[in-house]
């Protein structure tokens, strides 16, 4: 939990500053911090669990969507398709796992589902636009079927 509280601050922290530099050293922080919270659940039960890891899955997602789309962060378009790809994949981690959860709080669920499937598509696009047609595909072919028919009609 302290690694995902940081990873917030740190986010909370990128989002105050202008200076795309200052912005991604921040930003660069707060995925370090995601990425040890989100080992760390793997080696613990969701009993000794006090945040949600799905919600750390699209917090990072964002951190790399938002590397990958500063248009005045000096980094390479191979980079900034590689942050997109990587945005991509946590928030279908976060949008697939939460279609699997059974619980009696399924508007949560659902709302959780919808946030995750506008970052999923969000990201589709932004990638599309760094490269083209076959960026897009390759983004697209990562989509498991059940999300494909709701995803390609928002697109």
């Amino acid at each position: 939990a302290t690694q995902n509280n940081l990873g917030i601050a740190y986010w909370h922290l990128a989002s105050r500053h202008q200076e795309s530099e200052i912005r991604a050293r921040f930003l660069r922080k707060a995925i370090a911090s995601y990425e040890v919270a989100l080992t760390l659940v793997e080696q613990l039960s969701p009993t000794q669990l006090n945040f949600d890891p799905l919600a750390t899955h699209n917090n990072l997602g964002l951190a790399h969507y938002q590397l990958g789309k500063d248009q005045h962060l000096v980094i390479s378009q191979t980079q900034r398709v590689e942050h997109l790809e990587t945005a991509l994949h946590h928030h279908l981690q976060a949008g697939c796992q939460q279609q699997t959860l059974t619980s009696p709080a399924k508007t949560v669920e659902s709302g959780r589902h919808q946030i995750a499937l506008s970052y999923i598509i969000k990201t589709i696009r932004a990638i599309y636009h760094e490269s083209g047609l076959p960026g897009q595909n390759r983004a697209l072919s990562q989509i498991p079927a059940h999300l494909l028919s709701e995803i390609l009609r928002s697109l």
